[in-house]
């Protein structure tokens, strides 16, 4: 058994629009403790009574082409 996952999906969005909306953690789990928009930040999402899930953010690059 592994502990990897792994997904894809399409959208229809620029990849600007995608990223944007992919790191609003805010706007799509509500209430968070903590920052999400550079690496090494922290942050946390909590049903009280139910759920804790503590995070940090480890990469944070932007949508760029080569």
């Amino acid at each position: 058994m592994t502990n990897d996952f792994t997904t894809a999906i399409t959208v229809a969005a620029t990849p600007e629009e995608a990223f944007d909306a992919i790191t609003d953690v805010a706007g799509w789990w509500g209430r968070i403790t903590g920052s999400t928009t550079a690496v090494g930040d922290e942050f946390v999402y909590v049903v009280p009574g139910l759920h804790y899930s503590g995070f940090r953010v480890t990469e944070f690059t932007r949508p760029h082409r080569t």
